[in-house]
């Protein structure tokens, strides 16, 4: 299956190609990424490639077939083409079959509403595109910023943790669904008002 590319108003999401491993390379090999999103673990080639591999979801690999992977977040520029890299979101499958969403950004990046943003365009594709029932996400207990971005999503059924020291959520796909809904009828409510 091959995976869209996916608009925001600030973002383009574009799936991730063989190309851009070095670049994801050394963005999972800061300090301020890899201590959340690989424990703190060095990212040497060796730790790196395999998970770019399994996860990337380039064409002929399992992920692709389902439709997961990772996709590269570029700032739209002036035309609204891809810009700047400024971190990754993904679907992916980390410690079972279910698909999880994930998110990191280039530390320059944190604080702007990016993370929020691009896991929403993802979802919209999760939940419509692929039909999942259930996209689940985690998040280390210390890390407040990423259990945020999940609550405001609608991850607030708790999951049984795969990994020690992860809080996991679930989203159903109906709820994600009805809480679209109700966002779009209250964002026509304030135009109308307005």
């Amino acid at each position: 299956m091959t995976r869209p590319v996916l608009h925001t108003p600030r973002l383009v999401l574009v799936p991730a190609a063989p190309a851009d491993y070095e670049r994801v390379r050394a963005h999972w090999a800061r300090d301020e990424v890899r201590r959340y999103l690989f424990d703190g673990r060095e990212i040497t080639p060796d730790v790196a490639r395999p998970a770019f591999d399994r996860h990337a979801g380039v064409e002929g690999s399992a992920a692709a077939a389902d439709g997961l992977g990772l996709w590269c977040l570029r700032r739209r520029d002036a035309a609204g083409a891809p810009g700047e890299f400024v971190g990754l979101v993904g679907l992916v499958r980390i410690a079972g079959d279910e698909p999880e969403l994930l998110h990191s950004l280039e530390p320059e990046a944190w604080g702007r509403g990016l993370a929020t943003e691009a896991d929403r365009a993802l979802l919209d594709h999760a939940f419509d595109a692929l039909r999942l029932p259930r996209v689940l996400a985690g998040a280390d207990a210390p890390n407040a910023a990423s259990l945020r971005v999940l609550a405001r999503l609608g991850f607030g059924e708790p999951y049984e943790s795969p990994l020690p020291g992860v809080q996991y959520r679930q989203l159903r796909r109906e709820a994600w669904l009805a809480a679209r809904a109700s966002h779009a009828a209250r964002r026509r409510g304030d135009a109308d008002a307005g």
